[in-house]
């Protein structure tokens, strides 16, 4: 695998990250913000974007960093579920890189950054846009409890 990949890097707590520039639907500056009470450690609430309501969260919780703020910059992402907002410090470099320059090292592989792209001699970590929303919200991949059946006569509590 030889073709070109694009990444937009940002940068969070002092670390720079590149995103597949095929899942940003753009960038903006963030705006009013409505927070959901109960949501996971990541999730700032929600936020209108680009014409639509996403969540919006805070990626440098999800990877344990400090962010500069509360302000930055938003990447609206694509990912499997619809779309959320990412906030980042800053954005940077546009880049593009060989298949062959992006490795998977094993010790990576459960965080939100399983894959490396060297350029220029760095390696830059690789955000994996499908893993956000199981990170913001691990509830979510839990399985789901079956629901009791009624009992059929009438008066009949339900059996658990």
């Amino acid at each position: 695998m030889n073709a070109d990949l694009e990444f937009l890097c940002g940068e969070v707590g002092g670390l720079t990250l590149a995103v597949p520039l095929e899942r940003i639907l753009g960038i903006v500056e963030p705006g009013p913000l409505t927070p959901i009470p109960f949501s996971g450690p990541g999730h700032e609430g929600l936020v209108a974007a680009l014409g639509r309501i996403v969540p919006q969260f805070a990626l440098g919780r999800l990877l344990g960093v400090e962010q500069r703020g509360d302000r930055g910059v938003l990447f609206i992402i694509a990912d499997d579920e619809g779309a959320m907002a990412a906030r980042f410090d800053h954005f940077g470099l546009l880049i593009s890189a060989r298949g062959d320059e992006i490795t998977a090292p094993e010790e990576a592989a459960t965080t939100l950054t399983p894959r490396r792209l060297l350029h220029a001699g760095v390696e830059l970590p690789i955000l994996a846009v499908e893993r956000l929303t199981r990170a913001a919200w691990p509830e979510t991949s839990r399985p789901v409890p079956p629901v009791p059946e009624p009992d059929s006569r009438p008066g009949a509590a339900v059996k658990a």
